[in-house]
């Protein structure tokens, strides 16, 4: 089955918050929008450092196709009315945040952004912990046919009677939510009131205008209201407070109400239909008149993809800040009809240069699927040269081969073709001066640059048809500090000792390569303390194990007494300055590690996103951002290299008794490397290839340099 992204925001923490109630305290809750979807988490209860620990789930799909600004996830904060003298939701702060610093699922880390004010005159303080993060989401099961919703219709217009009949009585008001009225799947839309009586929705009232108004709101979509009816509910309707959050939405937009505590805070009655329950239902909000959203491509919107892991492949540029490099492509896809059971080659021939496919493999036809470019130093084609593609069978030799046909092309009469322009399909063509058998080669051949789609994978006569000659971006691995804090052990004394007797115990902690040791404690209870930190370097994707190992000093050498592995995969993320959690982990027989040990070892463990891994030299650095992509800001622009051309090289070795160089040229700049493609035996190479990279930082170095390749002559030897 197939899955769809969704937006996951885990709302875990407030600190420092301001008093709203009059009583010193508040009762926050929080409201999270994103593209009209809101979400709300349940109200705590007087507290300035309130937890929820709640997860909000946002669908994808939402997402206008096209959009100016970038995706906007608001995270609103409010008093609840409900608890404290104070007649409205009074507005504790907020924060907006880009798509920029969404990241995908095992990348989030717990980040505290400081409440912002909304006006000038907003008194704001504290700041709130979230987890933002793309998921996986399997899609919902089918749903049960509209016709089941018949007898709902029914039983809400028994209850509109039988409300309507008790409506000089008022409701008690209940905190548990136990009334329930089921929601209709099509409502009709809101009546023709003016702005200022008009119904809006409110997801803030109290729980006793909810209930007050059940006899007055709800209608069938079967029944119309009188006239009185609609003018009296417009006037019990309470009119939005200018501090509680904006509900207008676009037309067409829906708006997905979910909150945790429904008794403290009622869904808000946006239709003639609603419910009120205990667990409450989602209930949407459509026909809202708005503008619509502009549109745009889906590679817009797909930041979710292209942004969380920040890797992509050679951009798509126009070739502006190059030299346009003419080639004439040959495409040899298959053959059939060809009077031989061998596996024939074919050859291509072009202004005196001549090069030979790979054996053909034998299916129903006989097919190569192989691109050929052959170099022209000029786009003229005045001397109107002859490319010559010839058939042949090589099951008796290379030598002796045997030719089965051929054909011939006016260069000048091959047509041009320049991206975007669509391929050209590849033609059957009838083989000629094969004798008495005729055969059909499918071929396509055309005129273009080094911006043509074929270019990468095609054998070029500059490159000498060298495999390892082609162009290639590498991204480098994420960097992260992982930070191992040794606190202490118990319960580390070795059988033969005694509890008077003096030990000296030592913790090495291993990562790959990267061994890191404690400071020998000494001492008589079996439990050492160390207080030290070791600091290692982990690179993404995170597969190895962390490795303790306790060692017991003595006069002979150190003698290994348990050890403790811990997957990286385990440890927590940070990004802040806040503490990590500390855990025990116990330790294993080094030499049965199906045995247990009643060791153990007092570690906390984490990743430090909040630092840059410098991996290269300081005055050449070209990246200073965070490894936590939560913390980047956004680039500043992009910088675009063309490399074009070398003159004047060096001859680095000796080929057939004359100097020679086989060059090419590498640039890196943050976390991309590209490489040029290898331009063979020439002290005057051309490349004229182009690359984009993303600035973030202007005071950055871009490093290029020009290197000999010993790759041809390898290939040659094996």
């Amino acid at each position: 089955m197939a899955t769809t992204k969704k937006l996951v925001v885990e709302v875990v923490d407030a600190k420092d918050l301001t008093p709203k109630d009059g009583h010193g305290t508040s009762s926050p809750y929080v409201v999270v929008d994103y593209y009209g979807q809101r979400r709300r988490t349940r109200t705590i209860v007087r507290d300035l450092n309130p937890v929820w620990n709640e997860t909000l789930e946002f669908s994808l799909a939402k997402r206008p196709s096209h959009q100016v600004f970038t995706d906007v996830l608001e995270v609103d904060m409010y008093h609840d009315k409900n608890f404290g003298p104070t007649r409205r939701n009074n507005f504790l702060g907020r924060i907006r945040l880009g798509c920029d610093q969404f990241v995908g699922k095992g990348e989030e880390a717990l980040i505290y952004y400081p409440l912002e004010k909304k006006s000038l005159f907003n008194l704001v303080q504290g700041e709130i912990g979230i987890r933002i993060y793309y998921a996986d989401e399997m899609p919902p099961a089918s749903k049960p046919a509209v016709a089941p919703l018949a007898p709902v219709v029914e039983e809400k217009a028994e209850d509109v009677a039988a409300e309507a009949s008790n409506e000089s009585q008022p409701l008690p008001e209940t905190n548990d939510g136990s009334a329930e009225v089921k929601q209709t799947a099509e409502p009709p839309p809101p009546p023709e009131n003016s702005p200022a009586e008009g119904p809006k929705p409110n997801e803030e009232d109290s729980p006793a205008s909810q209930e007050n108004a059940t006899g007055e709101d709800q209608v069938t979509p079967e029944s119309n209201p009188p006239p009185e009816a609609v003018k009296k509910e417009a006037e019990e309707t309470p009119k939005l407070s200018a501090e509680e959050p904006p509900h207008n939405q676009p037309d067409g937009e829906d708006i997905v109400l979910e909150p945790g505590d429904a008794a403290r805070s009622p869904l808000p009655e946006v239709t003639i239909s609603r419910s009120v329950s205990g667990s409450i239902p989602e209930t949407k909000m459509g026909g809202i008149g708005g503008p619509q959203p502009l549109r745009r491509s889906v590679s817009e919107t797909a930041s979710y993809t292209s942004e969380i892991s920040d890797v992509s492949t050679i951009e798509r540029s126009a070739f502006d800040l190059v030299e346009k490099m003419h080639y004439v492509f040959v495409r040899v896809v298959k053959a059939r009809s060809l009077p031989t059971s061998g596996s024939p080659i074919t050859k291509i021939s072009l202004s005196g240069t001549m090069i030979q496919s790979k054996p053909a493999r034998k299916t129903s036809t006989f097919e190569w699927d192989q691109t050929f470019a052959f170099l022209r130093d000029s786009p003229d084609l005045s001397s109107s040269p002859i490319l010559e593609i010839s058939v042949w069978d090589s099951s008796t030799g290379i030598d002796t081969s045997h030719f089965l046909g051929g054909i011939c092309f006016d260069v000048s009469e091959i047509p041009l073709r320049d991206p975007p322009d669509s391929p050209l399909a590849p033609q059957w063509y009838r083989l000629e001066g094969g004798g008495a058998h005729h055969g059909d080669l499918m071929l396509a051949t055309w005129t273009g640059t080094q911006a043509d789609e074929s270019f990468p994978d095609a054998w070029k006569t500059d490159t000498a048809g060298n495999v390892t000659a082609r162009a290639k971006v590498y991204m480098s691995p994420k960097l992260w500090y992982l930070r191992a804090t040794v606190i202490e052990a118990q319960d580390l004394l070795p059988p033969q000792l005694t509890a008077f007797k003096e030990a000296s115990f030592q913790l090495k902690a291993q990562l790959g390569f990267q061994v890191q040791k404690t400071k020998s404690a000494v001492t008589r209870n079996g439990a050492p303390s160390w207080n030290e930190e070791l600091l290692f370097v982990a690179a993404e994707p995170f597969a190895d194990q962390l490795v303790f190992t306790l060692e017991y000093r003595t006069s002979k050498g150190p003698v290994t007494v348990g050890m403790a592995r811990v997957p990286l995969t385990a440890i927590e993320r940070r990004v802040d300055e806040r503490l990590v959690a500390s855990r025990w982990f116990g330790f294993d027989d080094p030499n049965d590690e199906k045995r247990g040990n009643r060791s153990r070892v007092h570690l906390r463990l984490c990743f430090d996103g909040g630092y840059h891994v410098m991996d290269e030299a300081a005055h050449v650095c070209s990246d200073y951002r965070p490894t936590a992509r939560q913390l980047w800001k956004p680039a500043v622009g992009i910088v675009e290299l063309g490399v074009i051309s070398c003159k004047n090289l060096l001859p680095m070795k000796t080929a057939n008794g004359k100097g020679s160089t086989d060059a090419y040229t590498v640039a890196k700049y943050g976390t991309k490397w590209v490489r040029t493609r290898t331009v063979s035996d020439s002290l005057d190479p051309k490349w004229n290839e182009q690359y984009t990279w993303k600035v973030y930082d202007p005071c950055t170095i871009l490093t290029i340099g020009v290197f000999d390749s010993w790759g041809v002559y390898d290939i040659d030897g094996g």
